[in-house]
């Protein structure tokens, strides 16, 4: 991703406590999409992309197609406003890697008694070959330790055979007693029907916190899909937990979950997994391993085993479902990136041979998630 130069927000200048009301609504007024008051636990909960986040994603990108329209030329400026609360905002062109053209606004605030702070970042970025990009970034901290950040970025590149829309995400967040929420998306679409898709997420409880019984005190999410459009498709999601102290006192325990498919357009493909536990203090170490092996006609052999002696390999008549195709392809990321589709190209110089100095590639095959097993 191509960001513009770093601009470092000022020293905070108070260190006085906010009461938690107060502090909440600041930090609202700063950054209207914060999520660091959300629950980490319903965020987990999420396995898909959700027209939530797609929507926000659109609108910060929106805001940033506006806000370099209005910043024509360079220049910077400040002010405060009537509460006291201060603003700088500063523009600019940047320079970039491989013929790459930046135009960058920054817009950074203070609040009267410094106890709150942000910085929101837009740009735009083309070459004269056909790659374009928007991204907006917010990011903002409070004297009692409270801090956010996040940036979204939408690429387009048609400088080879197959063009390319790139989307992805990062949000972060941290609360005053230290909880913390992290989360990062991706989406790679083509032309020539490929897409592929990742989100990983992450969530824990502030220090010295003891979670209530059956909780984790941390936990993380991982999971994607891709279709590489001659039919095959793979999904996949890893996901685990664990808490520093179990419950009733004692050592850690640590439990989670995988499990992937991959299927060729022929119903031939295979689904295979894990559930596990780790509970020294409480029954040891759990492994219960599952497969299906499909064989297109409409077979299906089911095996699996666990720690505790069990086991299975049964044959089975049954059809073999699976998605074969994204139901959110290229035309639909199209039709949602007028304004990435709006950024003008650099003008060519005097003596390009129309080669651009590089391109994107197609997504991969089995990028990404756990290995299947031997």
């Amino acid at each position: 991703m191509d960001r513009p130069a770093e601009v470092s927000l000022p020293p905070l200048e108070s260190q006085a406590d906010l009461p938690s009301w107060q502090e909440a609504l600041l930090l609202r007024m700063a950054a209207p999409s914060v999520t660091a008051s959300a629950s980490t636990a319903d965020a987990v909960q999420d396995t898909s992309v959700s027209q939530a986040a797609q929507s926000e994603a659109s609108s910060a990108l929106a805001a940033a197609a506006e806000a370099l329209s209005l910043t024509a030329e360079s220049g910077s400026a400040s002010g405060v406003h009537s509460d006291g609360t201060r603003w700088w905002r500063e523009t600019g062109t940047q320079e970039l890697a491989d013929g790459k053209m930046c135009v960058w606004t920054v817009l950074r605030g203070c609040s009267a008694d410094g106890s709150l702070e942000w910085q929101d970042k837009w740009w735009r970025t083309s070459d004269a070959w056909g790659y374009r990009e928007l991204g907006a970034e917010k990011s903002g901290r409070s004297s009692t330790g409270a801090a956010w950040r996040e940036c979204w970025h939408e690429a387009y590149d048609t400088r080879s055979v197959v063009a390319h829309i790139t989307r992805n995400a990062d949000k972060w967040a941290r609360d005053a007693p230290g909880a913390e929420w992290h989360e990062r998306w991706t989406e790679a679409f083509a032309s020539d029907g490929a897409v592929e898709r990742t989100a990983h997420k992450f969530g824990s409880v502030a220090p010295g916190v003891t979670p209530e019984d059956g909780h984790a005190a941390e936990w993380t999410e991982r999971w994607g899909e891709a279709w590489e459009g001659n039919g095959f498709a793979r999904k996949w999601a890893d996901r685990w937990a664990g808490r520093a102290e179990r419950e009733g006192g004692g050592q850690a325990r640590k439990w989670g979950e995988h499990w992937t498919q991959e299927f060729q357009a022929n119903r031939q493909g295979a689904r295979w997994g894990e559930a596990w536990s780790d509970d020294p203090g409480g029954g040891g170490w759990y492994s219960r391993k599952w497969g299906e092996d499909h064989h297109g006609n409409g077979v299906v052999r089911k095996w699996g085993n666990s720690t505790d002696g069990q086991s299975w390999d049964v044959h089975s008549n049954e059809d073999s479902w699976f998605e074969g195709h994204s139901n959110f392809g290229w035309e639909d990321a199209l039709r949602h990136s007028p304004q990435l589709l709006n950024v003008a190209l650099r003008p060519r110089t005097q003596g390009d041979d129309g080669t651009p100095p590089g391109v994107l590639g197609k997504p991969g095959k089995r990028r990404g998630g756990p290995p299947k097993p031997a």
